[in-house]
């Protein structure tokens, strides 16, 4: 059995060209498939932070497997980087809401819109980030401030990742076998 490759640590240049591609995505789709490829992009961004904390090996690949691994789900996994101090509150909040934006389009029936009251109630009690150049005024249509508030949240966590350049290491105590 093979190990897992190594996640490759993102240039700045890479980070802009995934988050263009998120983009591009989300802007010509129906709104289900935004939703969909958004939070996609958001779990798998969360779960390479994770991975770049976590010691180098399959148990870590284990924990982070999106279908049963114990931090798969976005959820959990959101609630490990808050507790590990990677996110803040108000990013693990909005994490969070988009989860539930994710879930209402991902098991209704019926067509799902960002016109939908709950979805648009949800889009608007997302944070914005403090910071110069991300422009959302409270009149922005709720897909574009979805597609705003997840693209600068990838981007954060790609950052991070980026910067976090080495795993961590198993400790070495009184447990290691006799030489």
């Amino acid at each position: 059995m093979s190990m897992a490759s190594k996640p490759k640590v993102l240039s700045s240049d890479e980070i802009h060209d995934r988050i263009q591609l998120l983009y591009q995505a989300t802007t010509d789709d129906a709104d289900a498939v935004c939703v969909i490829v958004s939070t996609s992009f958001l779990e798998s961004a969360l779960r390479g932070l994770l991975r770049k904390h976590f010691v180098n090996g399959s148990t870590a690949e284990g924990l982070l497997k999106p279908t049963g691994g114990a931090l798969g789900a976005l959820h959990h996994a959101t609630c490990a980087a808050y507790c590990m101090g990677l996110i803040s509150k108000e990013f693990m909040q909005n994490i969070e809401t988009v989860g539930n934006i994710r879930n209402q389009f991902a098991h209704s029936i019926d067509e799902m819109t960002f016109d939908d009251p709950e979805v648009s109630n949800w889009c608007k009690s997302l944070h914005v980030p403090h910071r110069t150049g991300v422009l959302i005024t409270e009149d922005i249509a709720a897909r574009e401030k979805f597609v705003e508030i997840v693209c600068e949240m990838c981007h954060d966590l790609l950052d991070l990742a980026m910067i976090s350049t080495t795993h961590a290491e198993s400790p070495k105590d009184r447990w290691e076998p006799c030489k």
